[in-house]
């Protein structure tokens, strides 16, 4: 498992955007590429914070044979992708709930942080 955090642009502005910008780019490499829709991960909401639903998109058979899953986790200035990566579809599956739970870990702490003197 992996992440990546991209700013928001022109095309990638929200998590709809980022997963069809991921789609694109990803067939032009794979042309067996099959993209599943899967259930939102559902991160749970705390105090004064609302409960955020991540949507997820399964990649599978891409670059030669492989399989991932993506969240794709908007913030204010960005769109940060938890990713799991595996060799075969049954593995992916097997390990589905563990990436599962990294997802649901996920903090946004601020986007104003600054170091103190």
């Amino acid at each position: 498992m992996y992440l990546n955090v991209v700013l928001k642009e022109k095309g990638q502005e929200n998590a709809s955007e980022m997963m069809k910008l991921d789609v694109e780019k990803t067939k032009r490499s794979s042309p067996n590429l099959v993209i599943q829709q899967v259930k939102p991960i559902l991160i749970p909401g705390e105090k004064d914070k609302p409960a955020i639903r991540v949507p997820v998109q399964t990649f599978l058979n891409d670059y030669q044979g492989g399989y991932e899953s993506v969240a794709y986790i908007e913030n204010d200035k960005t769109i940060v992708l938890i990713v799991i990566s595996s060799v075969s579809e049954e593995l992916l599956h097997q390990d589905y709930a563990d990436f599962v739970k990294l997802v649901q870990s996920y903090r946004f702490i601020a986007s104003n942080v600054v170091e103190k003197q």
